[in-house]
């Protein structure tokens, strides 16, 4: 009876571990730099919302590729380092990115997106990418979920920074641009330190 006592107790402490997640209330944006061709001062909001992710909304994001655009329009971004709260009994993890926003391509040219994390003080780092090919016309939503192999933890006992470095780098002889509107930053996943 105490095995299974004890044994039920571990079970329930195990999975608990790993399953904690603050509420939206415990976790506070209380800082945030930024810099890059793609997000000048004061071109950028940032927030962390109910559904447990950050949001960056993006109003300079444009990469753009053609007969007349020089080779320094053909890429952007974004150096994003997020200062915020939460409990430091807590570390979590980035899940997933998510671009979303508007792309006009010919049939010759492409669009490479790539977000980097990593947090300050720290050199390990994960990066995720996706690409969209011409011919393409319309809106668009490239989300690419990180490997739980590959997952980056913050430290325990200190909410240092995180980093999120973003690009899009446009190729190929046609023409394009691209209007990323959002940057996702989710699926962040919450356990006991």
């Amino acid at each position: 009876m105490l095995f299974s006592t004890i044994v039920g107790a571990l079970t329930l402490f195990a999975s608990s571990a790993v399953a904690q997640e603050p509420s939206s209330d415990d976790v506070k944006v209380v800082g945030i730099t930024y810099g890059g061709s793609g997000c000048p001062q004061g071109s950028l909001g940032v927030s962390y919302g109910p559904d447990k992710n950050f949001h960056v909304q993006l109003q300079n994001f444009r990469p753009s590729i053609g007969a007349n655009q020089s080779v320094v329009s053909q890429r952007v971004n974004c150096q994003l380092n997020i200062n915020f709260s939460y409990p430091k009994n807590l570390q979590f993890s980035p899940g997933y990115t998510t671009f979303t926003g508007y792309a006009s391509l010919s049939s010759t040219a492409s669009a490479l997106f790539r977000s980097t994390w990593y947090f300050s003080g720290s050199s390990a780092q994960v990066s995720i990418s996706d690409t969209l090919n011409g011919e393409y016309r319309g809106d668009y939503v490239l989300k690419e979920e990180v490997a739980e192999e590959n997952r980056l933890w913050s430290q325990c006992g200190v909410n240092l920074p995180l980093n999120i470095n973003m690009q899009i780098r446009m190729s190929g002889k046609g023409e394009g641009l691209v209007d990323n509107g959002e940057l996702v930053a989710g699926g962040l996943v919450w356990r006991y330190c």
